[in-house]
């Protein structure tokens, strides 16, 4: 009588494939093993950044191999049939996805094929989108162009930014993962091509992030939460960087590109509309709300932003 074969392996990296490594680790699907990018360096002193799927997956007592090439992992457990990728961030290799005879089952946090790509959630956010979901496709030789397992649609909150989605998508795919993974493995989802125009969601760029007053309020409303709460919409104030992390919509009439307060408030106007300036960082400064920046800098009547 033979056992069980191990657990899948787990291949992430980033902050959204936590949830969904924790959910797996709770499970009869527990990883057997976890693969994930190599430490980054960053900070002044070039410390060594652990991954946050590294630094989840020692807490839950899991086994962590770090790589830049998955075509080099060793250790994948003999007998293992399938493998679990959310948020890796490294192309897959054919040969290293043939190693998995079942395939290895990625989540992605768009409706596929709109938004392939690096970026599905902030691009989702910038273009508008009023629904977005998660996709369980089954990985091939393209980026995010395998049949899709199973998809799961939620609408975009009207003030969600890129964080609040990101973390309520990774949830969401978390809570479903077992069940996915039964059906797929059980023969009751079928993977299916992709259909519909597909879409690209490029990297987000510094050009991007700056706001354009003559532009109407509600597309800068889009920019400001599509970049919180890193890296951050960008402005100028009095010759030095302003990041505008959070903003709502007024009523107010405001020339494009100055700012007002009124009760109160901080407000911008824009080419269409005006907002409320809700949290606001200045160069070389900590973040704010919008009351501390009244405070600290006292900003004239019309003083321009940009």
């Amino acid at each position: 009588m033979t056992g069980s074969p191990p657990g899948p392996v787990f291949l992430g990296t980033a902050a959204f494939a936590v949830p969904i490594l924790e959910s797996l680790a709770g499970s009869r699907h527990r990883p057997s093993l976890v693969v994930t990018r190599v430490d980054s360096k960053a900070g002044r002193g070039l410390r060594e950044s652990v991954t946050p799927v590294a630094e989840a997956a020692c807490t839950l007592g899991l086994p962590v191999v770090k790589t830049s090439h998955p075509s080099s992992v060793a250790g994948i457990p003999e007998g293992c049939r399938f493998a679990v990728s959310a948020a890796f961030g490294l192309w897959l290799p054919a040969k290293f996805i043939a190693l998995f005879p079942q395939g290895v089952l990625n989540v992605h946090p768009s409706l596929l094929p709109r938004h392939r790509g690096p970026c599905p959630v902030e691009r989702a956010i910038l273009e508008g989108d009023p629904e977005t979901g998660v996709s369980f496709m089954l990985t091939d030789s393209g980026w995010d162009t395998g049949p899709v397992v199973s998809a799961i649609r939620t609408p975009v909150g009207e003030g969600e930014d890129s964080g609040m989605l990101s973390s309520r998508l990774a949830e969401l795919a978390a809570r479903e993962m077992g069940g996915i993974i039964d059906g797929y493995l059980g023969g009751l989802l079928e993977p299916a091509p992709q259909s519909g125009e597909a879409s690209h969601a490029d990297k987000l760029t510094d050009r991007e992030a700056l706001l354009d007053w003559s532009r109407p309020a509600g597309e800068l409303l889009r920019k400001v939460r599509a970049f919180a709460p890193t890296p951050g919409a960008r402005t100028s104030f009095r010759g030095r960087l302003l990041k505008i992390l959070a903003a709502a919509a007024s009523d107010s009439t405001i020339p494009a590109g100055s700012l007002a307060v009124r009760d109160g408030r901080l407000l911008a106007g824009c080419g269409e509309g005006s907002m409320e300036l809700l949290r606001l960082q200045p160069e070389s400064r900590k973040a704010m709300d919008g009351g501390a920046f009244l405070a600290g800098y006292r900003p004239l009547p019309g003083e321009p932003l940009g």
